[in-house]
This record gives C-alpha cells, structure tokens and sequence, in this order.
C-alpha cells in the first residue's frame, strides 16, 4: 500500500505541548458531527490540573434503566457515572445515615470521574452530621478537592488542615489526601513538603500504573528545580527517603539513557504499542496554555462521538503525570447548534487561553462567524461557510470527505493523469465523496470516462469491473463484427486504453476483495487511487497484502516547532 498526505490541514502553533492531547484526539473515531448547546451556558471557574466537566444548566445525570441486580456485581469496570446514579436513585428510598453515606459514595464516583460539579450537587444535599467520623473525612476530603479544581487553594488548604488522619479508613482515601495535599504544599512554593506528602502516597497505591504515574510526578517536580533550588533541599531537614529520591531522579536525568516511562514502565500490552509512542512527557514551559477548553456536544443525539474525543483527552490527560500540565475544561454544548458562539464566547471571556472544538461544521461555523483570533482555537470540523478562512490562532481539524476528494483528485491530476473511471457503492459517504471529487476533477480539466456503482455486500465484481473498464465494449465490437462477416473470428477483449487510473471507493473488506479483480480483468497496469476508509489502521499483513500499490490518503497535521509531525486519521 502507498499513501500520501494530502494538504487537507495544517495546524501551526507555537504550543507544542498541545500534541499530547491533539495526538489523542486524532487517535480515537471521528466523524461529522453536528454540536451545539441545549440552554444559556453556565461555568465553573477554570480548574487545574484536572479536568472538569462542565454542566448545561438543569442537566442531570442521565437516567439508567433498572437497579444493579446480582449478575452486575462482578461486572469488570462497569462506567462510573451509571453507577454514581444508581446510588443517587437508591439514596431516594433510604433515609438516616445509610442515605447519607449512599450520596457520599455517589459523589466520590463523580469526582473521581471529573464531574466536579454534579459531585459538588450531590454533596451539597448531604446532612453531614449523619455520617460516621471516617466519611465525614472522606467528605473533607472531596470538597477539598473541589476547591483545588476551582483554584480556591486557600480554601482548600484550610479544608485539609482540618481531616482527621488517624479518622481516614481506608486507602484509597488515604492515598487521595497525600495527593491533594503535596499538590497544594507545591501551589505554596512548599517543594519539600509537596515531595515529602507524594513519596507518603506511594504508601498508598495498590497498582502499578498508580505507583508509576506517583513516581513520575515527583521526577518531574525535581528535574523542574535549578540547581540552588536543589541545594537548598539538601540542606533542609527532609527525610533520607526523600533525599534519596532527589539524587537518584539527579542521576537519571544526567543519564542520557535513561529510558522514557512510558517505554519501561507501561507495556504495550496495557496501553498498545502506538498509545506508548503518542503519550510522551511533554516539557510545560512558562509560556504554555495553563487552561485549554474543550466543547463537546454531550448532552446531544451525537454525545458518543463527543464521548469518544472526551475519552481521549482523559486518558492523555491522566498518563501525562507533571505537576504543570494543563487545565483541560470540559465544556458540554448540548444539542442546539445556535448556542455554539455564546459558549464559545463564554469560555473566551473566562480566560481561557486554547479553545478545542466545537464538534462539526454547523458549529464550527458559528464560532468561525465571530471568533476574533485573539484566542487561539482549533475546531473539530470545517466552518460551512464561504467566507471562512484560517489563521494562525483559528485553525481546524477536517475530516469530511468532501475536503479529502478534492485532495485525492488534485493528487491524481498532479501524478499525470487526465482520463479515469471511478468504483463505488450507492451509499451516502460514497455519494458525498464522489460529488465533490467529480466538480475538482472537472475543474482541473480531467475526464471521467465511466462511473461504475457496486454492490458493497457482494463477492464478485466481476461484471462490474468488465463494465467499468470497457471490456463489455469490446465483446459487444467482436459481436458486431461477426455480425457483420458472417463467421467466427478469434477475438481477445481488451480494456480501454485510454484509461490512466482508478478512483476506488471502498470499505477494507470490500477493496480486499475488488483490488486483486481489478489486476485479473486486465487492470494490472493501471494506478489504483482509494479513499481513507480503504484501510482500517489494522496491520494484517496477510489480508493486506492484497490492498498492494493502492494509494490512498492519510490526513496530516504539522505542528511547530519541534519538526513536522503527521497525525494519520485513516478510515475517518
């Protein structure tokens, strides 16, 4: 297989730490989407460094059918947020302290999934004094947290200098309050003590990927210091414990083969091979966005696609472990597409500093309509709108097939070639694709000799191909002529010679299948162009192999500096 990258998108910023998030954007299954939001927006103060969803007004926790019966209990990571709600509707119907602690054990799901203000709704309607002294810590614990995500860290430090320690009973918790407390102590310019409450969390974690990630944020945090700073550590009263950290993070950081935690620590059995290469520390400077928004229509017919770009945005989020990263706001849009600029508009008057989204062109138009450019902003779909035009701080994602056919016809009337026939099935993407590829194509001054429809659930293409590539002409010439004699003539059909290549539309199953019929009808010699959905991402070198000297295109983005990176979008 070839592919090339078609000049669909390019986005420039000197943000470069944005990679990690636009990587793990790109990775996961987009289409186009229409967003927008259901009623007047409403924020929360810009958190960090968590991510925080950011409710519609009136919306709840979306309804679940049934209880969790006993064939749910050993259901393995069964979403938190059903469960969460399931206890909120189970707390209805209990009442004293059972209640209490039932809502408490809601919250702590929403928060632990970053729904920080549904969380802070749920404890808000929580009698404390019915909870036992160890939840009463937990929720200390938890409003601290809140706290913290709203960048109240005095608030919130005077919230955790009132938890019992000895009063916390479990682990968990445990761990959640050394957590909390190093971030703080590093927000006061306390560093030894922020390493200090980090290496008492490791005592803490139960699993390897929570010990790792533990690890890393206090790697980060002292390879982050110069060297008075560190000198200054080494003559406090810190704990041997600690001292040893920090000269073994010295070392490692003075080894240069030292090897990434995300190669040593996380195989690719647990997070594949290609999320190890994308997830990369990133280097935070001074000048890196402190808070990005992210708006997605959650609440609207398409919220799973939107989930999917929220879930990659969490996982880089939470496997990116410095101190420094970024705030990621989540923003839901809900379902009204009209509503789009005001969020947007929101967000930018909040002091947000890189907006991603919204999702699709309807919205992407909207924002396009008054964005100012004083924002920098990248939107997940092309402004349907003629008076659009990027620009160094509005820039966009595409991954409409219409932009990639005319990016697959400028390709095919570069590469030569002038007159070509097109393979496709009657379906809406393929219809959609071939439009807009037939207006280029016409524009350049290329010809399309036939167009040939197939049917995608078919095996054999065989009269199709003969069609599309003028071999039923020449069978019907051979008849003609002897018609025209009167006698039997030795006659080999033959395609049309005129022909210079092949638009091939087609699934993977469907292009295994009608590549190698192409090469049988006489189609060998011919330049063979596909869409993206041609190839799956899939690296099955045996069913591949039948896809061989097809070219088809990947979307590519550059992000500076730091070099070209291509971010490959294949089968969007």
């Amino acid at each position: 297989m070839n592919h090339f990258l078609p000049n669909c998108l390019k986005l420039k910023t000197n943000q470069r730490e944005l990679v990690i998030y636009a990587r793990a954007m790109i990775a996961v299954s987009l289409g186009l989407i229409v967003s927008a939001c259901e009623t007047t927006p409403r924020y929360e103060e810009p958190t960090r460094p968590e991510i925080t969803v950011i409710a519609t007004p009136g919306a709840q926790i979306p309804e679940t059918s049934g209880e969790i019966g006993a064939a749910d209990i050993n259901k393995p990571q069964q979403d938190p947020i059903i469960l969460a709600q399931n206890k909120i509707n189970e707390a209805r119907y209990l009442s004293g302290g059972l209640k209490s602690k039932t809502q408490l054990e809601a919250a702590e799901l929403l928060m632990d999934s970053g729904r920080t203000l549904s969380a802070l709704n749920v404890l808000s309607e929580i009698l404390r004094t019915e909870l036992s002294t160890t939840d009463q810590q937990t929720y200390r614990i938890l409003q601290a947290t809140a706290l913290y995500r709203n960048q109240n860290y005095d608030s919130a430090w005077r919230n955790v200098q009132t938890i019992n320690l000895q009063a916390i009973g479990n682990r968990n918790s445990l761990q959640k309050y050394w957590r909390l407390r190093g971030f703080l102590e590093y927000r006061q310019g306390r560093i030894s003590n922020s390493i200090n409450s980090l290496v008492q969390r490791e005592n803490y974690l139960d699993d390897r990927l929570s010990r790792s990630q533990n690890d890393e944020q206090i790697r980060v945090i002292i390879e982050s210091l110069n060297a008075e700073q560190i000198a200054q550590l080494n003559s406090s009263n810190l704990s041997q414990q600690v001292l040893s950290r920090i000269t073994a993070s010295r070392q490692n950081n003075n080894n240069p083969t030292y090897p990434s935690p995300y190669t040593s620590t996380y195989p690719t059995e647990e997070i594949g091979r290609s999320t190890t290469k994308m997830l990369q520390v990133p280097s935070w400077p001074a000048n890196a966005p402190r808070n990005i928004a992210l708006l997605l229509p959650l609440s609207s017919r398409f919220s799973s696609s939107a989930s999917e770009v929220e879930q990659g945005f969490r996982t880089a989020h939470s496997n990116d472990p410095s101190p420094f990263k970024p705030n990621v706001q989540l923003i839901d849009t809900g379902a009204d597409t009209s509503l789009t600029g005001r969020y947007y508009q929101n967000a930018v008057n909040s002091g947000i500093e890189f907006i991603v989204g919204p999702l699709g062109r309807e919205a992407a138009r909207y924002v396009s309509s008054i964005a100012t450019g004083a924002t920098q902003t990248l939107m997940l779909g092309t402004p349907d709108s003629p008076t659009y035009q990027p620009n160094k701080n509005l820039t966009h994602f595409d991954f409409s097939p219409e932009n990639e056919a005319r990016a697959v016809a400028g390709k095919i009337y570069n590469d030569g070639h002038r007159s070509i026939v097109t393979f496709h099935p009657n379906q809406n993407w393929s219809n959609r694709y071939l439009e807009s590829f037939r207006s280029e194509w016409l524009r350049l001054g290329g010809k399309i000799a036939r167009e040939q429809i197939y049917y995608d659930g078919a095996v054999d293409f065989s009269r199709e191909i003969r069609n599309l590539l003028g071999i039923d002409l020449s069978e019907r010439r051979k008849a003609t002529l002897q018609s025209a004699l009167g006698a039997n003539i030795q006659f080999q059909p033959r395609r049309d010679r005129s022909l210079d290549a092949v638009l091939l539309l087609a699934r993977p199953d469907a292009g295994r299948l009608i590549r190698p019929q192409l090469s049988f009808h006489q189609g060998h010699d011919l330049n063979i162009y596909a869409s993206s959905q041609l190839y799956d991402g899939n690296p099955d070198v045996a069913n591949n192999r039948d896809l061989d000297g097809t070219v088809f295109p990947v979307i590519s983005t550059s992000l500076k500096p730091g070099g070209e990176s291509s971010l490959h979008a294949l089968g969007a």
